[in-house]
């Protein structure tokens, strides 16, 4: 299984270095691939940021009806300066329902990605190109055929 960053990310990144992927939606997603490859699943949603809030309760659906779209985006920009230190990644992709809602500027290597990744990540679940990703996760093998 994989969660909504991680398909999201599979629609849009490039397989070269390390590339972080956050939806933003209800919650936030996270993802992080390197050169192509999925990292282990880090469930940074659940991590507390501040004030005993998770990363959910900061930045999700809820926080930004509360403190409105200003404030939320602050709060966005801050997550994206913790996570440009902790993880160094080479790009960053925002998507989700509330990705648009951003407002500019953003660092160069921070993108903001069409929700239509989602649907282009998913089918390339099924590109057999793709099994290297996923090649030390030591996952079950999938019986499916593939015409």
């Amino acid at each position: 299984m994989l969660n909504d960053a991680s398909i999201q990310g599979l629609g849009v990144i490039t397989g070269r270095g390390l590339e972080c992927v956050l939806t933003m939606g209800t919650g936030m997603g996270f993802a992080l691939f390197q050169d192509g490859q999925i990292a282990p699943h880090l469930e940074l949603s659940q991590h507390p940021i501040r004030k005993r809030k998770t990363y959910d309760e900061y930045v999700g659906e809820v926080a930004l009806e509360t403190v409105g779209r200003w404030r939320w985006t602050k709060r966005v920009r801050n997550i994206i300066g913790i996570l440009e230190t902790v993880i160094t990644y080479d790009t960053l992709y925002i998507g989700g329902g509330n990705a648009e809602l951003i407002e500019p500027p953003l660092p160069a290597n921070v993108k903001i990605v069409s929700n239509t990744a989602g649907m282009t990540g998913g089918v390339r679940l099924w590109d057999e190109r793709l099994d290297h990703a996923f090649a030390e996760l030591n996952l079950p093998a999938f019986s499916v055929p593939r015409n």
